[in-house]
């Protein structure tokens, strides 16, 4: 989660760090949660949040097509959602970062991290 200075500013040194683990040929999805000082959702209505990786993978939530997007209820969720070919992607531990734009000379990071990858014997052939 992450935690802003005050309420309706953005008011910290340091983006959150959080690293996880993905399953290659895997569909669970995962959730990113950021929260206020007071640990109540952030409000990102009308954001746009940029997901990109050292690897070239570079995820806007205002893009249709995006697998990363903001969720359509209150509550400070942003969900990435990847297909088994996606998580092919991600070869060895790749860094990530999410920013909010408020335009283009504004661009504040949120949150960063590393993703692992781990694989299984699932070769997404459909029997």
């Amino acid at each position: 989660s992450l935690h802003f200075g005050r309420s309706g500013f953005i008011d910290m040194p340091f983006p959150a760090k959080q690293d996880f683990g993905i399953w290659v040929g895997n569909t669970t999805p995962i959730n990113f949660v950021f929260k206020d000082e007071n640990s109540d959702p952030f409000d990102l209505t009308g954001s746009r949040l940029v997901f990109t990786t050292n690897n070239g993978i570079r995820w806007a939530s205002d893009d249709n097509a995006s697998p990363f997007y903001i969720a359509d209820f209150p509550g400070g969720v942003a969900f990435l959602r990847l297909t088994p070919a996606m998580t092919r992607m991600f070869t060895a531990a790749t860094n990530y970062e999410i920013e909010m734009w408020l335009n283009i000379d504004e661009q504040y990071s949120l949150q960063y991290g590393v993703i692992t990858p781990s694989t299984g014997t699932n070769d997404d052939v459909n029997p």
